[in-house]
């Protein structure tokens, strides 16, 4: 009888940790992207250019953000957002409050995950003091 409850956990553990991995957000490749305005990334400032984001180790949720000259970059960490279109087009996903804007979410075309960006100390607090209603940008990616 303790053997088999032994099993029992080891494998639900194991369903557990199986269903942890399928729960992250599935970016496939890299994508690209133009941005037009300076954007935080958690507590780190990138100003205006074309980005290429990719994830880092699949399906670990782990991202990195790269400007095209090089001289930017930032990595952060995503979680699995189900995804209601998988036709809607390839997006980035940006929340302003007042003045500063972050980036929020990552959508791409034909996947049932997006990946949604966790959000950072800072990004809480101003979300929290913020007077002015919380503005959703979408800017597509290539």
């Amino acid at each position: 009888m303790k053997r088999q409850l032994k099993t029992m956990a080891a494998i639900l553990g194991l369903v557990v940790v199986a269903g942890a991995g399928v729960a992250q957000a599935q970016i496939i490749g890299s994508l690209k992207s133009d941005i037009p305005f300076s954007f935080y990334v958690r507590n780190k400032l990138m100003p205006a250019g074309a980005y290429t984001i990719a994830e880092l180790n699949t399906g670990s949720g782990t991202m990195e953000i790269r400007s095209a000259d090089g001289k930017s970059a930032a990595i952060f960490l995503t979680v699995g957002k189900q995804e209601k279109d998988t036709e809607a087009p390839s997006e980035l996903i940006f929340h302003k409050y007042g003045d500063k804007v972050f980036l929020s979410e990552i959508v791409e075309q034909g996947e049932i995950d997006g990946a949604q960006v966790v959000k950072s100390k800072m990004e809480k607090r101003i979300e929290k003091a913020a007077q002015d209603k919380e503005v959703a940008i979408a800017i597509p990616l290539e």
